[in-house]
Formats: C-alpha cells, sequence, structure tokens
C-alpha cells in the first residue's frame, strides 16, 4: 500500500494513503476534539470541532472526513482553529439548555469536558430556546431533544451497527432533531431497546430511565455480560457498594464493540435487587432461617460425608450451572470426583447441545465453534440453521446483518418461521418439522453431483470420504427437497451458493440441535462444511448459537458424566 509523507504541528510523518487526517493525528498522539466522530461509525464531519489548517492552500477542513495527501502540511492547534473551534462550542452552548448540574450525563458529558478545556463559561450569545419536551413512554430510555447537538451519532449507531434504522433527521434548521418515521413514540416503532444510542451519545440527550440514583459512578469494573452465550464485555459502573449502571466497553476486539441488546444493557438491575440472599438458607419446619456460612458449609460436608458412607459416592449428584465462571466450574466438578469420588456431575445446557457438539468433536477433534463473530460478518456466505440470533444472541445478528447490508455477503436462511433475518436473506428455506436431515443431505448430494467440492481438501485433510459417497450414491436431490419440504431450485441454489463462496459458515441454532437426531444433523453438518473446504482458514467453519452465558466453558470444563475437562473421555488413559 502507498505511503504518503506529510506535515503536522512541524512534524514529518509518514502514513497509509487512505488515511484521514484525524486518523494519523490520532495514531501518533496528536490530540483533535471532536463530538461526532466515533471509530465505530462513519464520519461524517457533522460537529466541525475536528477542522484543521491546511496551510498550503490556505482553508480549514474538517479532519474526520479529510483525506491525507503527499507534501501536506496541517495545523492542528492554530490560532485561526481555535478562534473557530470556540465559536462552534458558543453556538452549540447558546442552543444548549442551562441544566448541567440536574444532567443525567453530568462530568462524563462530551460537551462540558469540551467547554471546560476552552475555558468557556457564558457563550455571549442570545440564547436559542428550545423545548421539544422529553419522551418517555418506555421502559428503558428517556430522550430530551433539547440537548440535542445533532452529532448523528445515535443515527449512525442504529443504521450502521445495530442494523434496526428506526430513526433518521426529521425536519430542517432549528427544528431538525433525530426521530422515528411520522414521528412515532419509540416504543411503537422497531427499536430494540439495545442502548446503542445511549452508549454514542456524548451528551445528555438520551438518558437511561430509573436509575438508582442521579450522581455517577466513580469506579468501573471490566466484565462479561452474564446473559446468552454472546459473551459481551461490558463495564459494570459502580461506587464500589451499588451497580449504577452497566455499559458495552466499545473496545474493538470483543464481540460486541459499542452494542448490547436490552437485557444486556438495562436487564442487571437485579445485581441491586433488595430480594438477593445476603446468606444461606436452612430449611426447618418453621420455613427459610439465615445461617452462616459457616454453620452451612458444616451442614453440607456432614450431609455429604453420611450418604457417601452409607450409600456410597454415586448416590450424589452434582448439577453445575452453564452461568458460572470457567474457575467456578472446573472446581465444582473436581469437588464432585476428586474429593466425593463421582462422576455423576451434569449442567442443564448439555441436554441440548451435548450431542450436537459431540458430533462436531467426533468430526474434527474440538466441540466448539472454529470461528468467532468477526469472521461470520467476514464470511462470503453465511448459512443459518435452525437459529434466530436476532432473539437469542442479538449481537451476533447485528454482525449477519452488517455482513449482509454493507459488506455484500450472500445469506441462506433455513428456518420454517419467518424471522428478521429472513427478510435480509439471498435465499429463505423453509424445511418442513423434521426435514432438516434430508435438508442437509440434499445439500451434500447437490454439491457433489455438480462437481462443487473441494477435492483437493478432502483429499489432503479428511478421511473417510468414501463413507459419505455411498450414501450419496442411494439419494437424489429431488427425493430429498420433497422429502424437506423445499422447492428443488432452491436447494440447489442454497448448494451452489454455499459450495462457491470463498469462505463459508454455518450459524447452528437450538432448532437443530433440539431435534431428536441432532447427532446425526451435527455429523452432516460437519460433512458439509468439510466437503467445501470451509475449515482451517479464515472466516470459515460453523458457529453455534448456545443460550447460556458460559455453555461452552461448562463443557469444556467437564461438566458432564463421561467428560473430564479439555474434552477427554472419562476412561482416556491420558487423563490425570
Amino acid at each position: 500500500m502507498e505511503t504518503i509523507t506529510l506535515t503536522i504541528n512541524g512534524n514529518t510523518i509518514s502514513a497509509r494513503a487512505g488515511k484521514t487526517i484525524l486518523e494519523v493525528a490520532r495514531l501518533h498522539g496528536i490530540p483533535i476534539p471532536t463530538l461526532c466522530h466515533h471509530e465505530s461509525l462513519r464520519p461524517i464531519g457533522a460537529c466541525r470541532l475536528c477542522q484543521v489548517e491546511d496551510e498550503k492552500r490556505g482553508l480549514v477542513v474538517p479532519a474526520c472526513v479529510t483525506t491525507i495527501s503527499p507534501g501536506m502540511v496541517i495545523q492542528t492547534d492554530s490560532e485561526r482553529v481555535r478562534r473557530n473551534r470556540r465559536n462552534i462550542l458558543r453556538l452549540l452552548m447558546a442552543a444548549h439548555p442551562e441544566s448541567c448540574v440536574v444532567c443525567e450525563k453530568g462530568n462524563t458529558c462530551e460537551l462540558r469536558k469540551l467547554c471546560a478545556e476552552f475555558g468557556l463559561g457564558d457563550p455571549g450569545l442570545d440564547r436559542m430556546a428550545y423545548h421539544p419536551g422529553s419522551e418517555d413512554l418506555n421502559p428503558f430510555l428517556v430522550r430530551d431533544l433539547s440537548k440535542c447537538i445533532l452529532c448523528a451519532k445515535c443515527i449512525r449507531a442504529d443504521q450502521e451497527v445495530v442494523c434496526e434504522g428506526v430513526i433518521d433527521y426529521n425536519r430542517r434548521g432549528f427544528n431538525a432533531h433525530p426521530a422515528t418515521l411520522g414521528q412515532k413514540p419509540l416504543e411503537n416503532s422497531a427499536c430494540t431497546f439495545c442502548g446503542t444510542c445511549l452508549s454514542v451519545c456524548p451528551v445528555g440527550a438520551i438518558a437511561e430511565k430509573e436509575r438508582p440514583r442521579l450522581d455517577h459512578a466513580g469506579r468501573k469494573t471490566l466484565s462479561v455480560c452474564s446473559f446468552c452465550g454472546c459473551g459481551c464485555a461490558i463495564y459494570l459502573k459502580h461506587d464500589g457498594r451499588m451497580v449504577r449502571f452497566v455499559s458495552p466497553t466499545s473496545q474493538k476486539h470483543t464481540a460486541n464493540g459499542i452494542t448490547m441488546c436490552v437485557k444486556g444493557h438495562f436487564g442487571h438491575d437485579y445485581l441491586i435487587s433488595r430480594d438477593r440472599l445476603s446468606s444461606p438458607l436452612v430449611r426447618t419446619d418453621e420455613g427459610f432461617r439465615p445461617v452462616s456460612w459457616d454453620d452451612a458449609l458444616t451442614r453440607i460436608a456432614d450431609g455429604f460425608s453420611r450418604i457417601v458412607s452409607e450409600h456410597g459416592p454415586d448416590a450424589l449428584g452434582f448439577m453445575g450451572g452453564a452461568r458460572g465462571t470457567n474457575e467456578e466450574n472446573y472446581l465444582f466438578q473436581k469437588l464432585a470426583r476428586q474429593v466425593v469420588g463421582t462422576n455423576n456431575v451434569d449442567h442443564a445446557g448439555r441436554a441440548l447441545w451435548g450431542p450436537m457438539l459431540e458430533a462436531l468433536r467426533e468430526a474434527t477433534g474440538f466441540m466448539a465453534g472454529s470461528t468467532g463473530f468477526a469472521g461470520v460478518e467476514a464470511a462470503g456466505t453465511i448459512l443459518v440453521l435452525g437459529a434466530d440470533p436476532t432473539r437469542t444472541a442479538p449481537v451476533l445478528g447485528y454482525h449477519i446483518k452488517r455482513a449482509v447490508r454493507y459488506g455484500g455477503r450472500k445469506l441462506i436462511v433455513v428456518d420454517p418461521v419467518r424471522t428478521k433475518l429472513a427478510g435480509l436473506a439471498d435465499l429463505w428455506l423453509r424445511p418442513r418439522v423434521g426435514g432438516d436431515r434430508a435438508l442437509l443431505l440434499g445439500l451434500l448430494k447437490a454439491i457433489h453431483e455438480e462437481d462443487l467440492w473441494d477435492r483437493e481438501f478432502v483429499a489432503t485433510k479428511t478421511v473417510g470420504f468414501e463413507a459419505l459417497e455411498a450414501v450419496l450414491a442411494g439419494i437424489q436431490v429431488p427425493a430429498m427437497a420433497a422429502s424437506a419440504g423445499v422447492p428443488e431450485n432452491d436447494l440447489r441454489q442454497a448448494a451452489r451458493l454455499f459450495a462457491s463462496a470463498q469462505s463459508g459458515v454455518v450459524v447452528i441454532g437450538g432448532g437443530l440441535a433440539g431435534q431428536p437426531d441432532a447427532a446425526d444433523l451435527g455429523k452432516l453438518t460437519a460433512d458439509l462444511v468439510l466437503m467445501t473446504g470451509n475449515l482451517g482458514k479464515d472466516h470459515s467453519g460453523w458457529l453455534p448459537v448456545l443460550k447460556d452465558a458460559n455453555a461452552q466453558g461448562a463443557l469444556d470444563m467437564g461438566l458432564a458424566p463421561d467428560r473430564l475437562p479439555g474434552g477427554l473421555a472419562v476412561n482416556d488413559p491420558d487423563a490425570v
């Protein structure tokens, strides 16, 4: 890639062609203020605070949308630039309500920080009164558009990251503001209340409703969302005693980036619920009564010892949970196996996903997804089988929607029910109940029959292909299509879309894993991935959409009667 040399504040800098002035400046630690810019959103140059002076042309240009050019000489903090930035802030404050003391944003307001940096108290301009009122009919958000600075961050986050398209600019001039189609309240629109607009809003125009306290937390702790299996990285913002609110970390390497779903953003109120237990409880004839931890642990240990001595260790069963951490689950199975002496250890998630993941392990040697969310978004073709990520794993749904809308990726949805993703799909196959096995066999047969399979990969990286060929020799695509309840042409088109892609990912959901023949379906899914050479390369393979927060970790840590930590069988001679 071409390298360009330019000068910023008297320093000669080399950077890749196509970068903006703002990107290059931040890469080299040169501060340029912004209000509308966000690394995860498309730059639009709305606020103009990032303006810098191009000395050779004698122009002031917005740094966020101006690409660098050879020999460019830039001043980021000249007198002319500082004067312009100060005037922009004065105009913003003249149209902004004087409510900083009681504003929910408080000291985290980016506009307030910039005004302090520029020493701007009184803007020295006549107030431009604008009082559109607040909207708070929904249970999650309050929108006070009198504080809106028209940075369009909420609009871009809605359209570019979450891909819902609920809000856009409405009206013009002083009356311009973000709104839904027809000025409908958010609760009457397609808004999912993911809270991404709240996360990116630089001022107090969007606030969380019914927060426990108005003042702000002084600390934040990195954590992981406790709901679905997306593994979203979050900050718990607290004062050491009470969690005030939850926000995404906005780090690029995480699954969620700047986004979350409605549960992840607003569903952690149980952390401060008055109904949470503060001590162990013991059942008595009069009901439950609280006891100390020492008393509770002694009772449990005595009870375990008595049962083991009278009936043996296998009289005890240990039911763990997929919401525990890896460390907790590891210690839990160790308590069962090494202290008590039983393999009677399990968790609820294995009943659904055990057969499917075991089939994937037999086919490839590991029982987990072969790619992450970023890999799904970058895949050439995405095949969604029995899953509705927009409901069960919303952040994964965002990745898939972005892949189709902005990445030009191909999407095949296999689901008898119309989902949000079905409306975006290049092809939507609606098999009858129980028709998934026939559909997968039909896909494999069509790929083999039309010579779309990866011969080199199959020859060098797989074993047992002859057995699959023998099975395929006894079936026909029309018969499989009829058995699955889908048109033959659609089945063949799906086979071509997936097999001809440079990389392909199969997203597997509970609709597939929960079937009686889930093990066979898992093997056929693995055959589809292997036959097309979609394993061992970037943006390919499969991704199970597990239900609980740490379902994968529970399996990996040995919460199964037949599996030790790491997936080793309990009777494996190499297991320690």
